[in-house]
């Protein structure tokens, strides 16, 4: 009898450390400190990769030769807004009297990438989403995934200003608005989100909302336009005559014409849009198409916001719903996809998860957004001298158009998500 006392009395005292230093283990696993260790770790990996492959690197060296150009019309594709950050960089370094001036200009590009990087992670932990710890993880994956190109381009800055505006949009409706704005001016394409600001008619905070930003963007379009009207609408003018480009979804079926069939009936060239464009039988009548579908997307944003005047089904998770529903549409439907594109979902779909981590579809949509991610590092720069050169390469075609079927349905998804939180919060308000 003593001995099973002693038995059991040991089993209590030894097997109970084992049991909370395992429980200890997967909160550790879980925690926000594990998440930075796992940030530290996948950033100084994408960094390494960034200096083994250099190729991305032109777009920082583009980036610098713009930005200490006398030329007005230097870097006229982006917005005036946009180059803020490396106009910040050239000026608060005086890179127009250093030694060294382009490698100082890089190694500050990349560290600006790492803060904004971090900034947007930090902003999302510091939030009382239930899922953040994974949505986290999410973000620090996607980074890495999308290889070279993520800490050379200036999307992310946009990208991850629309991911604070979504944040901001459920917790500090006013700044919200003005990051919105700040990220239209920068980048234009945020500008169809403004639909999200739209709430019920009588609600004093849908007025407030829609009346900052409209003030802030007419106050940002003031200030740059004391640098001249012409840089003001560069932007737009420069969009209007663009050709399909090769990576869009509605270029995939002639850019697999053009590499599997030994013709010349297509054709790549560099265009004026300063990107890879394909020529030839059925593109021009495809380019209409995407305008047209664009034209729609544009009205079905329209007549939500008139929707949303007029009834109360706007809530947190139907405002996020909406938000990445309308960054995928643009996406399948617009003429250009460039890699860098990636970023404009992985913010939006980053706060989605953070909020509704338990819901099958947007799980499968965050897999499927972190395969795409890959698949497109493998396009650019890898497999990108088969696409421009139309070689007959059966697995660069094969990983564009596994890119493109994912995106489409990443948006399919986005849709069906959208459409259930809407009806949830029509029935929960009915």
């Amino acid at each position: 009898m003593c001995s099973a006392t002693s038995s059991t009395l040991n089993t209590s005292v030894i097997g109970t450390p084992r049991l909370n230093s395992g429980a200890a283990f997967r909160r550790f696993l879980n925690s926000t400190a594990f998440l930075w260790m796992g940030w530290v770790v996948f950033r100084l990996l994408l960094l390494r990769r960034l200096r083994l492959d250099q190729r991305t690197l032109g777009d920082l060296y583009y980036y610098f030769n713009g930005v200490s150009s006398a030329d007005p019309t230097a870097l006229k594709e982006y917005p005036a807004a946009g180059i803020w950050p490396i106009e910040f960089i050239y000026r608060f370094f005086h890179l127009d009297a250093a030694h060294n001036a382009q490698a100082i200009f890089i190694f500050a590009f990349l560290v600006m990438f790492l803060i904004t990087d971090a900034a947007f992670l930090a902003y999302l932990l510091g939030t009382a989403a239930p899922g953040k710890i994974i949505a986290g993880w999410f973000w620090v994956l996607f980074g890495f995934l999308l290889g070279q190109v993520y800490p050379t381009r200036l999307d992310i800055i946009p990208g991850v200003i629309v991911g604070v505006f979504t944040i901001c949009l459920l917790r500090h409706p006013r700044s919200a608005s003005f990051l919105l704005a700040l990220a239209t001016m920068m980048k234009l394409w945020p500008g169809i989100l403004g639909v999200s600001l739209v709430g019920y008619y009588r609600s004093s905070g849908t007025w407030q909302r829609i009346a900052i930003f409209f003030a802030s963007l007419t106050s940002l379009a003031i200030i740059i336009g004391f640098s001249g009207v012409s840089r003001l609408l560069s932007p737009l003018t420069y969009q209007s005559d663009r050709g399909l480009q090769i990576e869009s979804l509605a270029a995939t079926p002639f850019v697999l014409l053009g590499m599997l069939n030994d013709t010349d009936s297509y054709t790549v060239a560099f265009a004026e849009s300063k990107s890879f464009e394909i020529y030839g039988f059925g593109v021009e009548a495809m380019t209409t198409v995407t305008s047209i579908t664009m034209v729609a997307v544009l009205l079905f944003a329209l007549c939500w916001a008139i929707q949303q005047l007029r009834t109360q089904i706007r809530s947190p998770h139907t405002t996020v719903a909406l938000i990445l529903f309308l960054i995928m549409l643009l996406l399948s439907t617009n003429k250009v996809f460039s890699p860098q594109y990636m970023a404009w979902i992985a913010p939006a779909m980053t706060v989605a998860i953070s909020l509704r981590p338990t819901s099958q579809w947007l799980r499968f949509a965050a897999v499927l957004t972190l395969i795409a991610t890959f698949c497109t590092s493998l396009i650019y720069p890898r497999y990108y001298d088969s696409f421009i050169a139309l070689q007959p390469d059966v697995l660069p075609a094969l990983v564009l158009v596994i890119r493109n079927l994912l995106i489409a349905m990443i948006t399919i998804i986005a849709g069906i998500w959208w459409y259930q939180e809407t009806k949830l919060t029509a029935q929960a308000n009915s």
